[in-house]
This record gives C-alpha cells, structure tokens and sequence, in this order.
C-alpha cells in the first residue's frame, strides 16, 4: 500500500505507517521547510517528503490512501468563512484528494470540528490569539455537516467516530510535558512554548465544555458516472 499523508509534520505518521501499519512507502506534504529537512535528513526506507502544500501538488503517481491530522480546519484559509465558502474550500481538498487517488481508496481525516455547545466570541478571540502567538496559519474547525456535504459525490462515508473527552485528557498530558521542559534561553523558543502551553490549555478547556470536539472520519474513494462528474 502507497499512502499520501497531507501535512506530515516531523514525520511520525510516515514513520509510523511503513514501519507498523505495512504501508510499502509514505509520502508526505509539509508546506513548512524546516519540518520537511527534519524529516528528509532521519526518514527510513519507504519515507519521503514533499516541501508543498496540498494545494500545490501534482503526484507523479496514485496513492491507496490519504491520510492528515488538523488538516481541514485551514482549508478555508480564513478564521471566519461563510457557510458556503467553507464547504467550497473542504469541496476542492475532497476533489484534489478524488485526483491524488487510486480507485477504491481510502482517506482518514482527524479533524478538530464545532462542538455541540457552540463557540463562545471569548472562546473565538482566545483561538485566534494563541493561533498567531503560534504561527499558525488562518483557520476554523469546520462544521462536520458542511465536511460531510463537501465530500458528497467523491467520497462514501465509511465511519465517524467524535472523542472530545479522549482528545481532552490528550491535551492535559501534552500540556503536563510541556510545563516540565526547562524554560529556554532564547526568547524566540521561550514565546513559542509559553505559546504552546496556552494552546493546550485552552483546547483543553474547549473540549471539556464542548464547544470544540474531534471527529475522525473515514472514506471510500466513489468512482463511476456520478464521481466522474462531480470532480
């Protein structure tokens, strides 16, 4: 099996899916240059990576699966889309990934969506603040209704499965190890952890209350007619 990880970070994930899932090879897509070093300089055999966004990229070959973790909350690449811009923006991922893929494929997507209880403004500002405390680019966790609509047509939903509560306690270890690395001398890495604390402890928070949760979502590439029409 070939998999296709969008937003492959450190690596881990390649890592992790040629050496214990039995994938023949992992290719990842990192926009971010100093992850995409990292990887290329400890990758295994069967590990690649691309220096590219989704958007950008055009394979020189078909892929079983596709695979990213907090991918779809910056398909939009806006904190506030409409209703419709953002089902447009998650439609063209759905689409992109139809192009990237073999037929019957599969794509799993991890993705942080609107909780039940709905998002304070408070809430709202202190996302956007840690977010560019962080670096990160503009986004929303998105509606899981509108993900499910995006992909209609492309994709057959096969399962999904929201675990706010596990994803919490998550949060609350990722928070405790972070909190016990000694503060560092160089102002730029102390912003970036005391950032880093801020975000953990604030999703956390959001996931307990349920204004945010987490959804994993699994699909079976559709091909036919209706596919063929709907790319």
């Amino acid at each position: 099996m070939d998999v296709l990880e969008v937003g492959s970070g450190f690596g881990g994930m390649l890592d992790h899916l040629v050496e214990t899932a039995g994938a023949r090879s992992a290719h990842g897509l990192e926009p971010d240059p100093e992850m995409c070093r990292y990887v290329k300089q400890h990758a295994g055999p069967g590990v690649s990576v691309e220096n590219i966004g989704w958007e950008d990229f055009v394979p020189d070959r078909r892929f079983d699966a596709v695979v990213g973790v907090s991918v779809l909350e910056y398909a939009a690449r806006s904190p506030s889309p409409s209703p419709q811009e953002e089902i447009d923006a998650l439609r063209e991922f759905f689409r992109r990934a139809h192009t990237w893929t073999v037929p019957a494929a599969s794509l799993v997507q991890e993705v942080t969506i609107a909780g039940p209880a709905g998002l304070s403004e408070k809430s709202a500002q202190g996302e956007r603040n840690v977010g560019e405390d962080l670096g990160a680019p503009p986004g929303k966790p998105p509606e899981l209704s509108h993900v499910l609509t995006a992909a209609r047509g492309l994709w057959e939903l096969v399962s999904v499965e929201t675990h706010r509560h596990a994803w919490a306690r998550t949060m609350d270890v990722w928070l405790a190890r972070a909190r016990r690395i000694p503060h560092p001398a160089v102002e730029w890495q102390a912003q970036f952890l005391d950032a880093s604390q801020r975000y953990f402890e604030l999703e956390r928070d959001l996931l307990l209350t349920g204004e945010r949760s987490v959804a994993h979502l699994a699909f079976r590439r559709l091909d036919g007619h209706g596919a063929d029409s709907a790319t």
